[in-house]
């Protein structure tokens, strides 16, 4: 989303009331997650280091551990963790590479793993990426950690 520089609002008029674009490492026209309220959507990540290099060369487990330290990255920019993820999307270009994504993911989120879905896809962005993931983390509020909650 773009914003006019005369009064700092989105290209759509209204005001970006309680929406915090997260920084880091992104393509254009995105950002690498947004957090509203404690919601944060964190855009699909793929294998590349904070320098933009590619991680894991035809290596789907290397692949899929740094896709996952971008997510915790991210995550923390917000104030958040791996363990207030509650929903990841993770798309695979080969069903064969299914069993080392899983492995990864299921060590990742050991205990109380979030909802997940997972999609073998025809391609991603580069022919280098072999997994991409992508995360809706929650944060809890005062008020959900209260034993009244």
């Amino acid at each position: 989303m773009t914003s006019d520089p005369a009064n700092g609002r989105p290209a759509n008029g209204r005001p970006a009331i309680g929406r915090q674009v997260i920084g880091g490492r992104a393509g254009p026209g995105m950002s690498p997650g947004v957090r509203f309220g404690n919601v944060i959507a964190v855009s699909g990540q793929v294998s590349v280091d904070e320098t933009g290099a590619l991680v894991g060369i035809d290596d789907v487990a290397a692949q899929a551990r740094q896709c996952f330290a971008n997510i915790e990255r991210i995550l923390g920019r917000a104030g958040a963790s791996l363990s207030d993820v509650v929903q990841l999307t993770g798309y695979l270009v080969d069903p064969a590479h299914a069993g080392a994504y899983l492995e990864v993911r299921r060590a990742t989120f050991a205990v109380d793993p979030p909802a997940t879905t997972t999609v073998v896809v025809a391609a991603l962005l580069g022919p280098q990426f072999l997994v991409e993931v992508q995360v809706l983390a929650v944060v809890p509020t005062t008020a959900d950690a209260s034993p009244d909650a």
